[in-house]
């Protein structure tokens, strides 16, 4: 019964979204993801191994190392945190993707941004 269930619960599978909005906005070949409080496993299969995982601040600090190629993952409720570290630097990050789901690990719901330097 799970095996006919689950597939069909699409909100809770967050990391493949995740990897589909990273492929569709990866800005260069060589872009690499930082997630920040979002560590499952299965994030950095899909997405790669290079994946940096952290918090608000590792994020804005690879976004600000990367400008041109780097994108950044955190809760949409920190946007207003991770723009103001940015802002300290002249920058401001840009939305440019959200997945909504659960974290099947935790039971969180969450509310990602997918994030870039605003140029």
């Amino acid at each position: 019964m799970f095996g006919v269930i689950a597939p069909s619960l699409k909100p809770i599978w967050l990391s493949p979204a995740i990897e589909a909005a990273f492929q569709a906005n990866r800005p260069c070949d060589t872009t690499v993801l930082a997630s920040a409080e979002y560590h499952e496993p299965s994030l950095v299969f899909l997405v790669g191994t290079k994946t940096v995982l952290t918090d608000v601040d590792g994020v804005a600090k690879h976004l600000l190392g990367d400008p041109a190629c780097a994108l950044a993952l955190a809760q949409v409720g920190d946007e207003q945190k991770l723009n103001g570290l940015l802002a300290a630097q002249g920058k401001s990050a840009n939305r440019v993707a959200e997945v909504d789901g659960l974290n099947y690990s935790s039971g969180d719901k969450l509310s990602l941004g997918l994030y870039r330097v605003t140029q």
